[in-house]
């Protein structure tokens, strides 16, 4: 056998981790197993993406504060996220506003932007790094759909220290009587890249 080629050597039906074969270290031939290169572990899976989706609408009136989502928080550990964000928003009165806070991570190094489009006023927000009581504030003349709801986007990386939880923040930007409200399907994806 030691002068058979490969191709006429009997295929292999299954490895059972014993076999030997021949490789280089070092410059000197050595023999290993199949258990031996199977034990180097490569990994071929791909980071996973998660989703945190409001399964129904939230509306609020008479309320210029801020309070978090009730749907739209995301607990995460240690590790460095790529955050997507869709929000499904209309003001009947009142306007817009809306940040995120995190407890017991960093901001990223450059701003959080997002763009909204509606009632042909078009606006690039941002959320500047390190102010997590910042955010995106749309007056009622900015920001009045009359109940048609738009979609404000955004990207941006977070570098969690310690673990914690993403959650979206909003409210009325003066309260008044008409709804504001944060529809159905609004989610948050985030993956985990390092």
């Amino acid at each position: 056998m030691a002068n058979s080629t490969i191709p006429m050597l009997t295929q292999a039906v299954s490895l059972i981790g014993n076999e030997q074969m021949e490789a280089v270290q070092a410059g000197t031939s050595v023999r290993v197993t199949a258990q031996q290169i199977a034990n180097l572990g490569v990994n071929t899976t791909l980071p996973t993406s998660s989703f945190v989706v409001k399964p129904a609408a939230t509306s609020i009136v008479n309320q210029g504060a801020t309070s978090p989502d009730p749907d739209l928080q995301v607990p995460l550990l240690n590790g460095t996220y790529i955050i997507e964000v869709g929000l499904n928003v209309s003001s009947n009165g009142g306007g817009w506003q809306g940040f995120f806070a995190f407890n017991g991570g960093t901001l990223p190094n450059a701003p959080i932007t997002g763009i909204v489009g509606v009632n042909a006023y078009s606006s690039l927000l941002d959320f500047q790094p390190g102010n997590v009581s910042g955010g995106w504030n749309l007056t009622n003349a900015q920001f009045n759909t009359n109940g048609n709801p738009f979609m404000f986007t955004a990207t941006f990386c977070l570098v969690v220290g310690l673990p914690g939880t993403l959650a979206y923040n909003w409210g009325q930007n003066a309260a008044a009587a008409g709804a504001t409200t944060t529809y159905q399907g609004s989610y948050i994806r985030y993956q985990k890249i390092a």
